[in-house]
């Protein structure tokens, strides 16, 4: 696309060829790619994972926190929700609205075996917990924590992710609480 095929700069999507020699769609100046353009206005885009890794004795490995800026598009409370997934893992969403209003969202999900995890499927609280985010949030940053450093839970449960999420797009499975594989999200 050209600047006068577009409303404005916020609009133009760059095509850049991958490694695969396929073409990806790109929000200009930024690393975000766009999956799907609609004709009613909706423009749905690759979310990054946050996440939080630990060693025997709560040693903190690595962890990621993300940061995105869409200023010109607001992010959908009705199609996305906020997830995180793991037995010690507490997870924030930080943000400004289009009016400049600030909000703070999260959730924790706690459990101290795995035999207490939720079924597979499920995203209600035990390994895996899901909440709204509020509405007309545009810029805001999200992250994992862990309450105990995931010291009693290290052998099946190293790493806690928080991810926004299109609504019923993830689904839960105890095998993630130990191997998480996803790095991106819809």
């Amino acid at each position: 696309m050209t600047e006068d095929c577009s409303l404005d700069a916020s609009f133009l999507v760059s095509c850049n060829r991958t490694s695969s020699s396929s073409h990806v769609l790109f929000l200009p100046q930024t690393n975000i790619s766009v999956l799907n353009i609609s004709l009613n206005g909706e423009l749905q885009i690759s979310w990054p994972v946050a996440s939080d890794c630990y060693a025997e004795r709560g040693k903190l490995l690595s962890q990621t926190i993300q940061d995105l800026s869409i200023t010109s598009f607001q992010l959908s409370s009705n199609r996305n929700m906020f997830t995180v997934l793991g037995c010690d893992t507490l997870g924030l969403v930080v943000g400004t609205d289009s009016d400049g209003r600030n909000y703070t969202t999260g959730c924790v999900s706690l459990c101290n075996r795995l035999q207490d995890i939720e079924t597979n499927g499920s995203c209600s609280g035990t390994g895996c917990y899901e909440t709204s985010i509020p509405r007309g949030l545009s810029g805001f940053s999200y992250g994992s924590s862990s309450v105990y450093n995931h010291t009693s839970v290290i052998d099946f449960n190293p790493c806690g992710h928080a991810f926004l999420v299109e609504r019923g797009a993830y689904n839960f499975s105890s095998t993630d609480l130990f191997k998480f594989e996803k790095t991106t999200f819809p």
